[in-house]
């Protein structure tokens, strides 16, 4: 019986175990890696209590080789690789991971990692060709472009994609796309285009069949060999075909290694210490039994991790096999002009791809905007009958294209979530991805103010004197209202929380924007500052303006008449005759909000600075989840100290002065 690997012992880098190993020559050779976790520790601190998470973990996977890390639910395998990834999450780290001798930070895992999640995240509206050919331009920069088609096919081929390579990626929801399975190996694929010395997968197999997995596996293992990667990798009940596939293998339980080492001697080692697997039982689904804290006798899952530190004790550590020639050597990256090109192109094609970024949007608009205007039709008379039939048509023209911005939210959501994943890759920088995004949306906005502008001026023949001036206008409050929903989808929970969000700021528009709260003194003194930084207020009264001017309403002689009996002229509508008389006339009576000397200058640019504000807002945003998705909080000095005592204390002590 050959006793496992312990993970503080080293091990000579065997050649044939990497570059020697690859099975295709069209494949790119990573340089030899190593990825080694030393003694990490992970934990939070509520009111002075600690609870550990992950406590002394050590592994490390080489080039060529596929760790799998397996165990209960809280056994601590998500936040352990989170910890490798560098994924931002309450708590704080002791320990290190290296890559070949130096300390692994966002800079370094940017150069020479990739993550792929356990969510797939690509650009649903793509092909999955044309999102390898994205990313290759922007991973593969500096290439040529006949190299870079060349690359582009071989993994098509590589990865089984080459039959779906014109089918579009999809989400599964808006578009439906290729299926589960082939939507993972496009994520693998995508990241496999940066050439990647280390590859991390957050479960790789999960929402998959049995067979679909098998295929992922298979296919991991094999670019892992092929390619010379070090790949390390989640997995939630493996069968036992995909079991075997895996070189290195890491049992958690409740924080602690219960095993680490080669995945076929396994078990053979918890066999040595009292727990035999039985005949005809799947081996994954063995450990995870005997080490699952909630079900296991009391004392076991303690037992079996003592027995691994004690072999870890027993074994004698040497750094006679651990790399330490530095980083592997980054493929280098586009330039920022051609990130902006390819991000911009990109957005467009899937603008136009969409139905919920634009098309569906400017549509749905337009058909509301006419039913609406439908139901004002009487307004077309102008009369005094019909002065507030127009005013409300007029704020809803404002107001529905403005709402329809929440359909976008879920959109919004989603492409923050491929933000995400692709900066903290290094596909491309955060402001590349802003600016791309600004040359995309300010034409969208103006293309959606037209679609609400044209139809009300068909239907309620408006005057066109201010036509511009409105279009401007109102693409300045759908920009507001956009860059808003933008806002919502970044608020990483997922969309209902964002379209929550979005709701409320549209009724916090409605009630203060002059229409239904008319006064200030109507509300209490500390909710009076909304009336003066709502946009919509000032989209509306600047609308109402030049939608009224020049518009002459009938019917204000007769009204007006000083011969009429006073009750008789008590009741009847009587606002004015000119169209800015009326707008004085409906301040002075309803609506204050269109009273004063305010004008249409000064009313767009307080919106269009609300705008920027916000946009800034979204960008401070951006970068922060730039520098936060590889930005894992260290522990405090003093307990990275405590570290180098582990190395000496007894498993007692160590259970001792854990809280």
């Amino acid at each position: 019986m050959g006793m496992p690997s312990p993970p503080a012992a080293g091990e000579e880098v065997d050649a044939s175990n990497n570059a020697k190993r690859s099975t295709s020559s069209s494949s790119y050779i990573a340089e030899d890696a190593e990825l080694r976790i030393r003694n990490l520790d992970f934990f939070v601190e509520s009111r002075g209590i600690r609870k550990d998470l992950l406590m002394n973990v050590t592994a490390h996977v080489r080039s060529g080789e596929v760790l799998a890390i397996i165990g209960g639910s809280g056994a601590g395998k998500t936040t352990l690789l989170d910890s490798v990834a560098l994924e931002p999450r309450p708590g704080r780290r002791a320990g290190q991971v290296l890559l070949n001798g130096q300390e692994l930070d966002a800079s370094l895992f940017r150069a020479s990692c990739a993550y792929v999640a356990q969510s797939d995240a690509c650009a649903p509206s793509l092909t999955v060709k044309e999102t390898l050919q994205f990313a290759a331009s922007l991973y593969q920069g500096r290439a040529s472009r006949a190299d870079r088609a060349k690359r582009v096919q071989q993994l098509l081929e590589e990865c089984g994609l080459d039959a779906c390579q014109q089918v579009k990626v999809g989400d599964g929801i808006v578009i439906r796309g290729v299926s589960g399975g082939q939507r993972r190996r496009v994520s693998l694929a995508v990241e496999l285009l940066k050439r990647p010395s280390v590859l991390v997968l957050d479960e790789p197999t999960s929402g998959l069949d049995s067979k679909a997995a098998e295929a992922i596996v298979e296919l991991l293992t094999g670019i892992a060999v092929a390619n010379n990667l070090a790949a390390l990798c989640t997995i939630h009940q493996p069968s036992s075909y995909v079991f075997h596939q895996f070189d290195k293998l890491l049992v958690l339980a409740k924080g602690r290694v219960c095993y680490f080492g080669k995945a076929d001697a396994a078990l053979q080692q918890f066999q040595d210490i009292g727990f035999p697997s039985p005949s005809g039982v799947n081996p994954a689904e063995f450990m995870i039994r005997i080490t699952n804290a909630d079900f296991a006798e009391d004392g076991q899952v303690e037992r079996i991790c003592d027995s691994w530190d004690a072999i870890c004790k027993e074994a004698k550590p040497s750094l006679s096999g651990v790399l330490t020639c530095g980083p592997p050597e980054a493929a280098p990256r586009a330039s920022a002009r051609k990130q902006v090109g390819k991000l911009f192109l990109r957005a467009v094609r899937s603008n136009i791809r969409n139905p919920m970024a634009f098309a569906g949007r400017a549509l749905l608009t337009a058909l509301l905007v006419s039913f609406v205007c439908m139901a004002y039709l009487g307004a077309r008379k102008r009369n005094q009958e019909n002065v507030l039939n127009y005013l409300w048509a007029v704020m809803w023209v404002q107001q529905l294209p403005a709402f329809l911005c929440i359909g976008a939210v879920p959109n919004f959501a989603r492409e923050h979530s491929c933000f995400r994943k692709e900066v903290k890759n290094g596909l491309y920088h955060p402001l590349s991805h802003l600016l791309a995004d600004m040359l995309v949306n300010v034409p969208i906005w103006f293309l959606l103010a037209a679609s609400a502008i044209a139809p009300s001026s068909l239907i309620l023949d408006t005057p066109v004197i201010h036509t511009p001036e409105l279009w401007l206008l109102l693409a300045a409050y759908i920009g507001f209202n956009d860059t808003f929903a933008q806002l919502c989808g970044s608020l990483g929970t997922g969309s209902a929380l964002g379209i929550m969000v979005f709701l409320m700021q549209t009724i916090l528009n409605m009630i203060f924007d002059g229409t239904l709260l008319a006064h200030e003194g109507e509300v209490p003194w500390m909710m009076r500052w909304l009336f003066y930084v709502v946009p919509s207020k000032y989209a509306f009264r600047s609308g109402v303006k030049m939608e009224f001017d020049s518009l002459v309403f009938e019917g204000f002689e007769t009204c007006s008449d000083p011969s009429l009996p006073p009750d008789v002229r008590a009741v009847l509508p009587c606002w004015g005759r000119e169209g800015l008389d009326v707008v004085a006339a409906l301040g002075g009576q309803m609506f204050p909000v269109l009273q004063g000397d305010f004008t249409f200058v000064g009313d767009l640019l307080i919106i269009f600075g609300e705008l920027v504000l916000l946009k800034c807002t979204h960008a401070v945003l951006m970068l922060r989840a730039y520098h936060s998705c590889c930005n894992c909080r260290r522990a405090k000095a003093y307990v990275t100290a405590r570290r180098i005592e582990k190395d000496v204390m007894s498993p007692d002590t160590r259970r001792h002065r854990r809280v």
